[in-house]
């Protein structure tokens, strides 16, 4: 009888414990875990760029390119621009010899209606100092004034530049 009683508390310690534990995870009263609520992501409003305020961005982008040889913000506004892109490859190449460039970069002056879709941009260039590649020299360009007949595009997600001519 005793072999009985030795292999029976055991058993009846296991399925006291299994009954204690399967009533408290039913318990009314047992606290939820808290989860921080997603904070809610404010929806920007869409704001309306001019022209004038879009020539301001892509001078930024083409600064922020030439610096930095990032390419992509500066070709998502001038897409189909075939000497925008002719420029943003060179950059790349430059970059990818282990070439750098720094630039002042441009400094839009002013701009003039031509039409209902090309502007002329005056526009200020500083100085920009580039190396081809690891191992070739540092090169120097002074910058100064120069005009631009740029061809901008309305689209639903605003303008886009889709072909520039320099002026001189």
């Amino acid at each position: 009888m005793r072999r009985r009683t030795s292999t029976l508390r055991p058993l009846l310690s296991a399925g006291l414990l299994s009954l204690a534990l399967l009533l408290t995870g039913c318990a009314k009263d047992e606290p939820k875990p808290k989860f921080e609520e997603p904070a809610a992501s404010p929806t920007p409003t869409p704001v309306e760029e001019t022209a004038e305020e879009f020539l301001e961005r892509w001078a930024r982008l083409d600064r922020e390119m030439q610096n930095t040889g990032e390419t992509e913000e500066y070709r998502a506004i001038t897409p189909g621009c075939k000497a925008c892109i002719a420029y943003a490859d060179r950059v790349d190449k430059i970059y990818a010899a282990g070439g750098e460039i720094v630039a002042e970069g441009k400094t839009i002056q002013g701009s003039s209606a031509l039409g209902t879709s090309q502007v002329l941009v005056s526009a200020r260039i500083g100085p920009t100092q580039y190396r081809e590649s690891s191992g070739s020299p540092t090169r120097s360009m002074k910058g100064g004034e120069s005009r631009y007949v740029v061809t901008l595009e309305k689209r639903r997600q605003g303008f886009v530049l889709t072909d520039i001519k320099e002026q001189g």
